[in-house]
């Protein structure tokens, strides 16, 4: 067998290609690392006044979501989609495609066009499904159950994006306002987390995988069941989204906390088994607590709001999918035997991340410190995406010869 080094080396930039195309995750991942690490450092570049920026909250956030959050699940699901189907990989001109619409995202939020950046956004949500479509007719499989809430996490940022390119042309109540933030900022990531994480979330914890059913064209038996399940819970997170919107900021949050623990605790119970899994185990486990802890911080805390979301966002979903995308990496460039073992890389970013956060946080309890704190909070992510970035990555351009 060759070593992974062997086959890095062996590969021209053709038969990477060649490779990067049916799966994308090659791509995307590394340009979701490039657009997040834009997006946090639009903050040190206001405060040090560098090229007259523009006060970049609404670019910074909508960086984050679309364009670095974006790539990871355009990544993840262009690649994993036609797997689960048992149909065939994307073709070169739709990951092109995919690519190209990201970067211009990401540039168009970046330079502080925020409508044109929205509206390319939604134009590729709308186009995946079209992607999508002729691997479905030619499925030999169904989809996993929880699946159904990836739909409603694209319904979600289709949603809110649309909303918000509304406002400059509709007189709409802040209630739309804030319902459109909360379902493109949170839903877009809330339900796929869920859905996707009732089918791989298991393997990190040793868990039973109750949604891998047996391979049908047709519903297996046991598929309604838990698709039902999945349903129910979808609806009381977003009860928890329009509660919110409405003014009611302790119950929406904890609507959110109730069903995502009925799931997780039906289809992933990780309390259950958090030790002996490896690093990955552990980060995974760590950002599903404070996915939770988040939400709940998000009800006990309303007055600092913002920080509390970051809980959320930094804690929640951005370690979830920095160790997802470890999984991912290693998995196809022939490092299983690393899913079980220290990967130090990976426990150092997640060392970072949790520091960077309480450094956020304490930006909003602690007004004296807030510029420096924001300043100190975005380097201290930067630096986590550069190791991981530089440790990890790397697994893109190698070949899986354990195929």
């Amino acid at each position: 067998m060759n070593t992974s080094s062997d086959v890095q080396s062996s590969l021209s930039a053709r038969e990477w290609l060649s490779l990067a195309w049916g799966e994308p995750y090659r791509i995307l991942f590394p340009l979701g690392i490039l657009l997040g690490i834009l997006g946090i450092a639009l903050w040190p570049l206001y405060y040090s006044g560098w090229f007259g920026l523009y006060y970049p909250v609404p670019s910074h956030s909508h960086l984050m979501i679309q364009g670095f959050f974006g790539s990871f699940v355009f990544g993840f699901l262009g690649t994993a989609m036609p797997r689960m189907l048992d149909a065939p990989p994307l073709r070169a001109g739709e990951v092109s495609y995919m690519v190209g619409m990201l970067c211009l995202v990401g540039g168009s939020h970046f330079l502080g066009h925020s409508v044109t950046g929205d509206s390319l956004f939604l134009l590729l949500l709308l186009s995946f499904p079209l992607i999508m479509r002729s691997r479905f007719v030619a499925r030999k499989d169904v989809p996993p159950p929880g699946f159904l809430l990836v739909g409603l996490g694209w319904m979600s940022a289709v949603v809110g994006t649309s909303i918000l390119l509304l406002f400059p042309f509709i007189t709409l109540d802040a209630f739309w306002y804030s319902l459109a933030n909360l379902l493109l900022f949170q839903g877009f990531l809330m339900f796929p987390i869920l859905g996707i994480g009732a089918f791989l979330f298991p393997r990190f914890f040793g868990l039973p995988n109750l949604h891998n059913l047996d391979e049908s064209r047709s519903l297996p038996p046991g598929w309604i069941r838990r698709a039902m399940l999945a349903g129910v819970c979808g609806v009381i997170v977003m009860l928890g989204f329009i509660v919110e919107a409405k003014g009611e900021l302790r119950l929406g949050p904890l609507l959110r906390l109730l069903g995502a623990g009925i799931y997780f605790g039906r289809e992933v119970p990780f309390f259950r088994t958090f030790r002996n899994h490896g690093t990955l185990g552990v980060c995974l486990g760590t950002a599903l607590l404070l996915l939770m802890t988040g939400m709940l911080c998000q009800a006990l805390f309303p007055q600092y709001a913002k920080g509390m979301e970051h809980i959320v966002l930094v804690g929640g979903f951005g370690l979830l999918t920095m160790t997802v995308a470890t999984r991912v990496v290693l998995g196809h460039s022939g490092q299983t035997h690393r899913l079980k073992i220290k990967i130090r890389p990976l426990t150092i970013a997640m060392g970072l991340i949790i520091l960077s956060l309480a450094t956020r946080i304490s930006a909003d309890v602690f007004p004296q410190v807030m510029l420096t704190h924001h300043i100190y909070a975005a380097v201290i992510w930067i630096a986590a995406a550069l190791v991981w970035a530089v440790k990890i990555l790397p697994g893109v351009l190698i070949a899986d010869d354990e195929e």
